[in-house]
């Protein structure tokens, strides 16, 4: 999630006789959060279709001010919109983790893992970098439905395995849409002759009208 800046509350007085007070008030300032989903929202459509399944991956990112050696994420989302076992999780492509021989994903329940990975000694810990990546499958074909990614960090530590302070988590979300919108009732009508729609020549023109649905609440044509 994006910080916003805040600028203090600024007076300017303009000279002349108007003496006119222009007063800026502060924002109200948003702070950044150290660990984030790319993306986010994650959308699994059916342009993303692997094996008769539909699937994409989340990437979990960090940045922050300290360098992290080793991590302990708590994950959750909802069972009954997608799903992902141990060997979804993955290491990730680049940065200090990529290569890391202690990543330990572990499935507690339907919806519940937990992420452990250290980095070994004499590494560079990293102050921005990917920490894993997870890759879900849609639980049948729904017509729209969400699930949040909540994150939890149970530990984050140093390279003297002191725990880092302050580090704080943007939960993400997943939106699983399978199903395309349905368009009924379409209507042609020719607006150039009044007499007819059963046809139209070069030059007429026409109106087309149809009732699009969609299970997603916020569609909108335009």
């Amino acid at each position: 999630m994006a910080g916003m800046h805040s600028h203090p509350k600024i007076s300017i007085l303009l000279g002349g006789s108007l003496g006119l007070l222009l007063i800026f008030a502060a924002a109200t300032p948003v702070l950044a959060q150290n660990i984030t989903c790319v993306p986010d929202p994650q959308m699994i459509s059916l342009a993303d279709v692997t094996g008769g399944l539909y699937k994409d991956t989340v990437v979990v990112h960090y940045a922050g001010d300290g360098a992290v050696y080793g991590y302990s994420i708590d994950l959750t989302w909802d069972p009954d919109v997608i799903t992902a076992v141990a060997s979804d999780f993955a290491k990730p492509a680049g940065g200090a983790f990529a290569s890391t021989q202690w990543f330990i994903p572990r499935v507690i329940t339907a919806g519940h893992a937990i992420i452990d990975a250290s980095l070994a000694g004499g590494s560079t810990g990293t102050t921005d970098d990917d920490l894993f990546r997870v890759t879900f499958t849609a639980v049948g074909t729904p017509d729209h439905a969400t699930t949040n990614l909540d994150l939890t960090v149970l530990s984050f530590r140093d390279q003297n395995n002191n725990p880092l302070g302050g580090i704080t988590a943007d939960d993400g979300q997943v939106i699983v849409d399978l199903v395309v919108p349905s368009v009924t009732a379409v209507l042609i009508e020719n607006t150039t002759l009044a007499h007819t729609d059963d046809y139209l020549k070069n030059t007429d023109a026409i109106r087309v009208t149809a009732t699009v649905t969609d299970g997603d609440p916020g569609f909108a044509l335009g």
